[in-house]
């Protein structure tokens, strides 16, 4: 077991933890409270958080597999515009939880994008991505 203690206001508290090699899943270890990103981490980091204040809403989806399909058609390099116009487009035609369940609907969002840029639309297609017309 791993002790992890912190202090919210004037009060400390102290959790007992998972030790760091406990595997939660397949091949994904517990880790340690203080490494970013591990699943103590994110565990120490919600037991810390003021749950008497507002939450933050920071969702663009209604439902854990709206932002699931949110996150991977966002990410590094790929602008907001991009990911928010495939979004759209997926929650528009219902396929967000059919993708989910069925891998044959796929396709779907290979079909081109009306996406604005700076006021200017743009068609982004599988083979175009915003050429410099943009």
């Amino acid at each position: 077991m791993q002790e992890f203690t912190y202090l919210k206001g004037t009060e400390e508290f102290m959790l007992s933890l998972p030790d760091a090699d406990t595997e939660i899943l397949k091949n994904v270890r517990w880790g340690d409270p203080c490494a970013l990103f591990t699943p103590a981490y994110w565990c120490t980091q919600y037991l810390m958080r003021d749950h008497n204040s507002a939450p933050n809403r920071h969702r663009i989806g209604h439902s854990f597999a709206e932002e699931v399909a949110a996150c991977l058609l966002g990410g590094h390099g790929i602008p907001a515009e991009v990911g928010n116009a495939a979004f759209a487009r997926l929650k528009q035609e219902g396929l967000i939880q059919e993708l989910c369940d069925n891998t044959d609907s796929r396709p779907s969002i290979l079909h081109p994008l009306s996406i604005i840029f700076a006021r200017k639309i743009c068609l982004l297609n599988t083979r175009l991505i915003c050429g410099t017309s943009c």
